[in-house]
């Protein structure tokens, strides 16, 4: 399973692949190991995710809300399809 090692500006800084066993702790504590750093520091800049759910995270902040004012789908509809009229 791939992880990454995401920074506090959400910059993938590492991506590594791992044996499927390995969870999430064990990953962050490869990546501990990796930056030779205290675990409350690494928890201070660093974030760990599998790379399926960081692929995930970052398409919901890139789609559309689906409540953007500008947005407006009703007003390209056309008027024969108004059934009250």
């Amino acid at each position: 399973m791939k992880w990454v090692l995401v920074d506090k500006f959400d910059n993938i800084v590492h991506t590594v692949d791992l044996n499927k066993r390995y969870n999430q702790n064990e990953a962050r504590k490869y990546f501990i190991n990796l930056k030779q750093m205290d675990e409350m520091e690494f928890n201070k800049m660093w974030k760990v995710y599998p790379i399926l759910e960081w692929n995930n995270i970052q398409h919901a902040y890139r789609r559309p809300p689906s409540s953007d004012p500008n947005r407006a789908w009703w007003k390209d509809e056309e008027k024969y399809l108004d059934i009250d009229r």
